[in-house]
């Protein structure tokens, strides 16, 4: 396959999978209640900055590329922006139609796409979509057939040297095709025409929860994660996933400022904020497994 030997700026050396798996060939819907929670959870503080993103630069219309279940989307987002539009697989998008009882869900396939909406947005968002495509130049060329001169792009991906080490050569997850650490994503969007107004790293951890877990376990995950977040290795690694900020057309220095300010990271606050997110989600089901017993 032509698109496995393309390294798209990522190390020569390095293999790609050859295939990806989907939850979409999954026999059980894999977006339950407690997933859908996590992921909200996981993308709290992403989808906050974005809502600052749009009050600040008024933007009026969103499309979510790889949407799932659309909860940050319609929780965070929907409230201050009506004009929204997510794209995904097609059990995910029925799920939100469903949901939701908007019809701006569609279906498709990125790298074999179908879908024509005759529309330009302001925002686009795509959040860990582009490392489970063989060809990524198909998502660039999705996101670009959307887009206007001044659309802003926000888009994240895993960052394989936090997550895998710098000696990683292949990605060992099943359902990523090939994974770019910072400075290669940064020269892939480069190469394809965007101008990057921020990038970072961001928190992209998560607990494995449910409704009957043993109390001590909760416990004792509870004080682990309090003793981890506090130091600095660990928060590294709880915070694995790239964001990058981008524009097609060349932004001002002024808009690269605001940019920074809006996503900018703080050490503080990122270890306050995820032991308030974890802490948060223990309470709860620390609270019903009490009502259980009762």
């Amino acid at each position: 396959m032509k698109e496995l030997d393309r390294n798209y700026f990522i190390k020569p050396n390095y293999i790609a999978n050859k295939s990806t798996e989907t939850i979409e060939s999954e026999n059980k819907f894999f977006w339950t209640e407690d997933r859908i929670l996590q992921s909200f959870y996981t993308r709290y503080y992403l989808f906050k900055n974005i809502k600052n993103l749009i009050e600040k630069f008024k933007l009026r219309s969103i499309l979510d590329i790889g949407c799932g279940p659309a909860y940050n989307l319609m929780k965070i987002l929907y409230p201050l922006c009506n004009e929204i539009y997510g794209i995904d697989q097609p059990r995910i998008i029925n799920f939100c139609k469903k949901r939701y009882g908007i019809t701006t869900f569609y279906a498709d396939d990125i790298e074999n796409s179908t879908l024509n909406i005759n529309k330009n947005f302001d925002l686009i968002i795509c959040t860990d979509v582009i490392e489970h495509l063989l060809n990524p130049d198909k998502l660039i060329d999705y996101i670009k057939k959307f887009s206007h001169s001044n659309t802003f792009l926000i888009i994240t991906t895993p960052e394989r040297d936090i997550l895998r080490g710098k000696n990683c050569n292949f990605c060992p997850k099943p359902s990523h095709i090939r994974e770019w650490n910072k400075y290669e994503f940064n020269k892939y969007l480069k190469s394809n025409g965007f101008r990057i107004l921020y990038n970072n790293i961001i928190e992209s951890f998560r607990i494995l929860i449910y409704p009957k877990k043993p109390l001590n376990e909760i416990i004792s995950d509870l004080s682990s994660l309090i003793n981890k977040t506090m130091k600095f290795n660990t928060l590294r690694k709880i915070k694995h996933s790239q964001l990058a900020v981008c524009k097609l057309s060349t932004p001002d220095d002024l808009i690269k400022r605001k940019i920074e300010k809006i996503f900018k990271n703080n050490v503080f606050r990122d270890i306050m904020n995820i032991l308030l997110i974890k802490s948060y989600l223990y309470i709860n089901f620390l609270v019903s497994l009490l009502k259980d017993l009762k």
